[in-house]
């Protein structure tokens, strides 16, 4: 039930030779390192998180937050992610997604582990969007690359309700609100609710958003959380992962951002 609450495990990879060996091999265990809000975690906090596990030393940051793993042997992995949950206390729980795959020694994969939405509560109520949980094999760029991606959960709505992580290849759209911001579809980002809330980033394009400083950044482009800051007023930032950021700054909008993940 991790991806009920901050996403702290995110999946693990299951390894055996023989593809009717249903024993466990080892389990390679990725997180998000302890890094919060849109930017995933560094190397430095990668190397002193897995320090003394069977990533150690082997996990490499390129593209900030994104995990690159050489497979080490030729075998059936079994993947589980799990998507990362809304802000607020009633935010979207992440879907949970896994599939079992045929993968060859020295191919790399790219890992990205969303990051939970956040809430800012200070005279206002605005809850960000979690972000998907990404992995991806060559070609890094294209939906044939795609072995799984759990789609992070929406932000909590003012009244309680959110949309959850979905499991189909649309993203659902907003519950509540001012516009009701769409889902995207094609591996593409989400509509903006309103000008103060951005849709979730998708795997090819960025979430829309009315206020981009940035937008939601698609896996494709880095994975970043949105923003949506209206200067000098702060805002709920999206989590890493594609997370929608929000900024209510009037009454009449609930500021609730959209998860990130396929679409």
């Amino acid at each position: 039930d991790d991806h009920n609450a901050s996403v702290e495990k995110v999946f693990d990879i299951n390894v055996t030779d023989d593809p009717n060996d249903n024993s466990i091999g080892a389990i390679y265990l990725f997180t998000n390192a302890g890094a919060t809000g849109r930017l995933g975690p560094t190397q430095a906090q990668i190397d002193s998180n897995y320090s003394g596990t069977n990533l150690a030393n082997v996990v490499s940051i390129n593209t900030q937050g994104i995990q690159e793993w050489t497979v080490p042997v030729t075998g059936i992995y079994r993947i589980e992610a799990m998507g990362a949950k809304g802000g607020g206390t009633h935010g979207g729980k992440g879907a949970k997604m896994s599939g079992t795959f045929s993968l060859s020694a020295n191919s790399v994969l790219k890992i990205l582990v969303g990051q939970a939405g956040t809430a800012l509560t200070s005279g206002r109520t605005d809850y960000s969007g979690g972000g998907g949980t990404f992995v991806i094999k060559t070609p890094y760029d294209s939906s044939a690359g795609i072995l799984v991606i759990a789609g992070g959960g929406g932000g909590a709505h003012v009244n309680g309700s959110a949309s959850q992580g979905s499991v189909s290849t649309s993203g659902g759209n907003g519950a509540g609100g001012h516009q009701n911001g769409s889902g995207g579809t094609n591996g593409n980002g989400g509509n903006k609710d309103n000008q103060t809330t951005d849709g979730g980033a998708g795997f090819l394009t960025n979430g829309q958003s009315g206020n981009p400083d940035p937008s939601p950044q698609s896996f494709t482009n880095g994975g970043e959380g949105g923003s949506n800051s209206w200067s000098p007023v702060a805002s709920a930032e999206g989590g890493f992962g594609g997370g929608g950021g929000t900024n209510r700054n009037s009454s009449s909008f609930f500021g609730t951002g959209g998860g990130g993940g396929y679409s």
